[in-house]
């Protein structure tokens, strides 16, 4: 698998194989077999050095966070008298 991100454009392709899990049935597919490629337009508010991917029992999994300069900031309000 492989997952790559030029110019706020996310992009996931691998390949389905045919292995299949002992006492495992396939529930649901989105792809066939063979080479698939998914790509997701991002918006520039994502820190894209802090971009991780982690998969877990066949479910990846993208955490894609917020830049520092698009956080929403607390202001603090002094009363002047």
């Amino acid at each position: 698998m492989d997952i790559t991100l030029e110019k706020n454009t996310l992009t996931i392709s691998g390949t389905v194989s045919t292995e299949k899990v002992p006492h495992h049935s396939l529930t649901y597919s989105e792809y066939t077999l063979g080479d698939y490629r998914r790509a997701f337009t991002i918006s520039a508010e994502f820190d894209a050095d802090k971009i991780a991917a982690t998969v877990q029992n066949g479910t990846l999994r993208l955490v894609l966070p917020k830049a520092e300069a698009v956080q929403a900031k607390k202001i603090s309000v002094k009363s002047v008298e």
